[in-house]
């Protein structure tokens, strides 16, 4: 039977070395993000949505591939990180119900988050994300869904289970991902990344309440698409049409 995300086993999900470089590669890529933020050159590139969106949809299947590998070597499938498949279109409706309740209340905690830093609900760089025109809305919404499958499974499957059985604590692998889910966003800027590591221990929370990710799936890709889809009709168009 598959290992549920929520469940303790000392039994990586993957060779110690594995981990390592796949966090340094991670880890690495927030460093170069959060620099080339100061590099004219690079700063001009992000301007040009279509390119920053495709290196994003083709930089999180790397990764997730990455993992496909690294989970191999042990024998384990990514059905088994995932905690199974649907059966029923109740159980999908089921899951879809458990992200949006999840998503009010992780919406509430990351508001007062937002107040007790002092943080901006948006800042520069998340404005450079969001689309200005209806096509760059469709190739958003591709790495959006992209986003949701793949982080998850990175974050609160592989990661998660990889502390969960070097160190036997569910809190811990759950803390641990977190932070490396925050970390991960170097772009973002301090104040984000640490209500991204708050977001990352809610979804890991709930991966392990749910022993599942697809509830977490769910909501990821929820809520990264109506940041596109909202912010375009909010904000994108405006500064186009300016």
């Amino acid at each position: 039977m598959p290992h549920a995300p929520g469940r303790i086993t000392r039994t990586p999900v993957a060779p110690a070395w594995h981990t390592i470089v796949f966090l340094a590669l991670m880890l690495g890529a927030s460093v170069f993000s959060a620099v080339a933020g100061h590099i004219p050159a690079i700063v001009a590139l992000r301007e040009i949505r279509a390119l920053r969106y495709g290196v994003g949809f083709v930089g999180e299947w790397l990764y997730l591939a990455f993992i496909w590998y690294g989970i191999r070597l042990r024998g384990v499938t990514l059905a088994e990180l995932i905690g199974g498949r649907w059966s029923t279109v109740g159980d999908v409706l089921r899951d879809a119900g458990r992200a949006i309740a999840f998503l009010i209340v992780s919406w509430i905690i990351l508001a007062v988050g937002r107040i007790i830093l002092g943080a901006t609900t948006m800042n520069q760089s998340m404005v450079q994300l969001i689309p200005r025109t209806p096509g760059e809305v469709l190739l958003f919404v591709g790495v959006a869904v992209t986003a949701g499958v793949c982080e998850e499974i990175m974050c609160r499957g592989y990661v998660m289970r990889q502390f969960h059985a070097w160190t036997g604590s569910a809190t811990v692998a759950l803390i641990a991902q977190g932070v490396i889910f925050g970390g991960a966003h170097g772009y973002q800027g301090p104040s984000q990344m640490v209500l991204l590591s708050i977001f990352g221990c809610l979804f890991g929370w709930l991966a392990q309440r749910q022993q599942s990710l697809r509830p977490g799936i769910i909501a990821h890709v929820l809520q990264d698409v109506a940041f596109g889809v909202i912010g375009f009709l909010l904000v994108g168009r405006n500064i186009r049409r300016a």
